[in-house]
């Protein structure tokens, strides 16, 4: 499917979404589905107007709202009471504040994994690439509120001098390549590599899964360890190791297939006994090509893959 395709139904939901009356995630979210998480969850709520469900269809309309006010949400679920002739709540937007406090993070969790995974497994035939469900991995950093509690979970870079700036907080996501659906997230302190916080999503890959991302993720450890789970990859080359194309099997110009030795030294993150259990060669095949735009200088990029 074209980009521009995409982009256009995107912006048609968002905007039915947004402006449509009530609360139109009723039937995207249905409440069956969301108690069923929350019971896997063990989220014990007590029976009130904003509980767990309701304050997800309304902070998630407001999020996708131009108006991404408290007040307008709150006015949202009173058009939609009215509309079922029920007594609408105080226009007061303390308690729907105060529900958006009492989020469930565990609950949102498993509930964007779910959701992700069931568009990852349903996407249709014509939106895959050469018909195998790939997933992105990547990596940003984030800041966080500047609270006592934020401050204390996700401590500021060394060289940020003390009392300025804000709570630094990792983040790595895994996407559906055909869909742009969040897959799996990993959220940690900014000392935290990317890598590492990758490889805490590991227990959740499923056998058959195809993982690219950038040249960041591209190492020799982490190549191997998908391919122990059946996972197959493409990175970019990482910066640390060299390409020859004048070695290995060549099968045409700048690809080649070629045997990766291991490491020497541990990687950063990874125990003693999981890289003592790696393999000591690893067949890869080394792929170049060149990406020409003018008015810039032409970049190479080379692909490693399995």
């Amino acid at each position: 499917m074209k980009i521009s395709i995409v982009n256009t139904s995107v912006a048609c939901l968002r905007e039915k979404l947004a402006k449509g009356i009530g609360l139109p995630f009723a039937q995207l979210l249905p409440e069956s589905f969301l108690e069923k998480v929350l019971a896997e969850e063990k989220v014990n709520y007590r029976k009130r107007l904003f509980c767990p469900i309701v304050t997800l269809w309304a902070w998630t309309s407001q999020v996708l709202d131009a108006d991404k006010s408290c007040k307008n949400a709150l006015s949202r679920v009173i058009s939609y009471l009215i509309a079922e002739e029920l007594e609408p709540p105080s226009t007061n937007t303390s308690a729907y504040c105060q529900a958006r406090s009492r989020s469930f993070t565990c609950f949102l969790s498993r509930l964007v994994r779910r959701i992700g995974n069931h568009l990852h497994s349903c996407v249709q035939s014509g939106w895959l690439w050469c018909g195998l469900k790939v997933f992105v991995v990547d990596g940003s950093t984030l800041q966080a509120a500047d609270t006592v509690k934020n401050q204390k979970a996700y401590p500021q870079h060394k060289s940020q001098a003390k009392g300025c700036g804000f709570p630094m907080v990792r983040i790595v996501v895994r996407f559906c390549l055909s869909t742009g659906a969040v897959l799996d997230t990993a959220i940690s302190a900014f000392s935290v590599g990317e890598v590492n916080l990758f490889r805490r999503l590991f227990a959740n890959l499923q056998a058959g899964s195809r993982a690219t991302g950038d040249r960041i993720f591209g190492t020799y450890a982490d190549i191997c360890l998908l391919k122990n789970r059946c996972v197959e990859s493409a990175f970019r080359r990482h910066g640390a190791r060299k390409t020859d194309f004048r070695r290995g099997k060549r099968l045409s110009k700048w690809d080649h297939l070629v045997h990766w030795e291991k490491p020497s030294r541990c990687p950063t993150g990874l125990s003693k006994k999981q890289f003592d259990l790696l393999p000591t060669q690893l067949l890869m095949r080394e792929v170049r090509f060149y990406i020409q735009r003018r008015g810039f200088r032409t970049e190479d990029v080379t692909l490693v893959t399995t």
